[in-house]
């Protein structure tokens, strides 16, 4: 089968080159660290536009990406120089009154960054106007020994020459170029590339990465019934320790970066970002795809496809026993403490929110929502949504048949779903008290009835006062290096500075230590230190070694915990929402 079906490919692959209307070539110069780009293209007519995007899909911000572009210049085939005027900022008119073919070429800056080159199309690529629909061939000329990564497919194999069947297509495919690292898997049959670059590359736990991201596609692949593309491509930019994550959703691919830790956080984002090849790129409302790159879209369906994809991407990590039941309270409680933190939230509706997303930041656009956040709001959202189905109709329906259903709508590139729809589903699942409670949660600005909902599965938010100690000491452990100090609080801000390298703790050296040992000892006497006892610090600073004293100190606070109830029917209701009737074996298998 494989076989038939690598054929099968190639010959669409050789079919699609030979329509192609629009030629990419992209030539990295390292030495000038710049692309150099020409596109040749058959024209008709006296002239025509070229336009630079104005925003990238799944950032809803106006970008002036117009003024990357050096150089332009256009030719006949001939290498006759033609004219052309920019009627505004983002659009280059060529004139061509007689010609059969013309060849468009600039140049875009791309800085070297620890051996490697990233970019992405939307900021990239000039586009035809009117002509976006048109197939395209991308040709990637790098220097001797460089690797490339895109998740587009390949004319022939091992050849550095893409076929998109649309522009729309070709600048959702970012590339990665360079000094890359590439470790690969199979996941629903289809195999998927891990593309490392960046400072904390070659330091980064691999196996544990590529355990993660193939977990996450075969769980999610599963959940829907099969990988609607042919290979995909993780585009990971490593920075060295630990931090947050972020990333960017394309149609068979994703950029995301995170620190060499790689935190549960950072798992997070994996999992939110593969979701979004079905919801967003696949599943979406008609306003996000075909894309108008000269305007932000407005759709008031955001909450639900970017909210709704973070809950399934921490539910499912949960459900598939990558997360223990304690991570995912601790995750839910966060969820609605942010949520309730939205002073906005009882003014604007989440659908608002959505739909005017390009009116936040003076009409610029943000990636988060008009007044409240709605990937928060989503995630909330989902949850209650979730909860409210299966309530309706006694666990017979959920939320898993409303995303799957819009699936259906939307596979086989077929063109979104209406601004409506998703109420429509909830209906269809829940009745008319289902739609009830989506106007009330979606349309109507409000708190939702997150512990109401919560009751129904028995699970109960407890707050309670709590005495903690604090340090004062936030520091950073990585292999071969002595721990390093990030942030200093209260007293610790008097006896430490950023970046002392902690050499010994109470007596205890660290020289010579793995990082497992050293991140027990850094435990044991600074996270776990009794108030009122010092902890006695060795370090260097500038070179010089240094003897300093941290007093801890201790304080009250209110902490949150979720209670599950003895309650045999909530406790089965709660089990059904958790699992899906299928509880995995394990509940520990993001554990390094």
């Amino acid at each position: 089968m494989r076989k038939t079906s690598a054929l099968l490919l190639a010959l669409v692959s050789l079919c699609l080159a030979a329509e192609a209307k629009f030629e990419y070539t992209v030539k990295m110069n390292p030495d000038e660290q710049r692309l150099e780009i020409s596109i040749r293209t058959p024209v008709s007519g006296d002239s025509s536009d070229y336009q630079m995007p104005n925003w990238a899909p799944g950032a809803y911000i106006l970008a002036e990406n117009h003024r990357r572009v050096e150089n332009f210049k256009v030719t006949d085939d001939d290498s006759k120089e033609l004219t052309f005027e920019k009627p505004n900022n983002y659009t280059w008119r060529v004139s061509h009154p007689g010609q059969s073919a013309i060849v468009l070429s600039y140049h875009i800056r791309a800085a070297i960054t620890n051996g490697a080159v990233h970019y992405s199309g939307p900021s990239t690529y000039l586009y035809a106007v009117g002509r976006k629909t048109e197939p395209c061939l991308l040709r990637l000329s790098v220097p001797q020994g460089w690797k490339t990564a895109i998740g587009l497919d390949e004319l022939e194999p091992g050849s550095n020459d893409y076929i998109a069947d649309s522009y729309d297509i070709l600048a959702d495919n970012p590339v990665s170029m360079g000094d890359l690292i590439i470790d690969e898997y199979r996941s629903g049959g289809k195999p998927h590339f891990i593309v490392y670059r960046g400072a904390g590359a070659s330091v980064v736990d691999r196996d544990y990465v590529k355990r993660a991201c193939k977990h996450i596609s075969d769980f999610q692949i599963a959940f829907f019934g099969g990988a609607p593309f042919n290979k995909f491509v993780w585009h990971f930019n490593v920075s060295r320790g630990g931090g947050g994550a972020g990333g960017l959703e394309h149609l068979t691919s994703t950029q995301i970066s995170f620190g060499s830790n790689v935190t549960n956080s950072a798992v997070s984002v994996f999992s939110h970002e593969y979701f979004h090849l079905w919801n967003v790129k696949r599943i979406r409302s008609k306003t996000l795809g075909p894309f108008d790159y000269t305007i932000l879209p407005r759709t008031g369906a955001l909450w639900w496809l970017e909210g709704v994809t973070d809950y399934y991407a921490h539910l499912l990590l949960f459900r598939g026993g990558w997360w223990g039941k304690e991570l995912f309270f601790n995750d839910v409680i966060g969820q609605v403490r942010s949520y309730r933190s939205m002073a906005a939230r009882t003014e604007v509706s989440l659908y608002e929110a959505s739909e005017k997303v390009g009116d936040a930041n003076n009409g610029r656009g943000n990636s988060s929502g008009f007044r409240i956040n709605y990937y928060t709001g989503g995630w909330v959202a989902g949850m209650c949504l979730d909860i409210e189905l299966r309530s309706l109709t006694n666990n017979r329906h959920s939320l898993d048949d409303v995303m799957r259903a819009l699936w259906e709508i939307c596979k086989d590139d077929k063109p979104g779903f209406e601004e409506d729809e998703i109420r429509k589903q909830m209906v269809r699942f829940g009745g008319e008290a289902m739609g009830a409670y989506y106007d009330k949660i979606i349309r109507t600005p409000g708190d939702m009835n997150i512990d109401e909902q919560l009751a129904k599965v028995g699970l109960v938010l407890e707050n309670k006062v709590e005495t903690t100690v604090d340090s004062g000491i936030t520091y950073l452990v990585e292999e071969g290096a002595y721990p390093k100090v990030r942030f200093t609080r209260g007293a610790a801000s008097d006896a430490l500075e950023t970046d002392d390298l902690i050499l010994s703790v109470n007596g205890s050296s660290l020289e010579g230590k793995n990082k497992t040992e050293m991140e027990a000892l850094m435990t044991a006497h600074i996270d776990q230190a009794k108030p009122d006892s010092a902890i006695n610090l060795k370090v260097r600073r500038s070179g010089e070694a240094k003897e300093v004293s941290v007093m801890p100190t201790s304080r009250n606070r209110t902490v949150t915990r979720i209670v599950e109830q003895d309650d045999p029917t909530k406790a089965r209701a709660r089990e059904a929402w958790f699992y899906a009737g299928k509880k995995p074996e394990r509940d520990d298998l993001g554990k390094r």
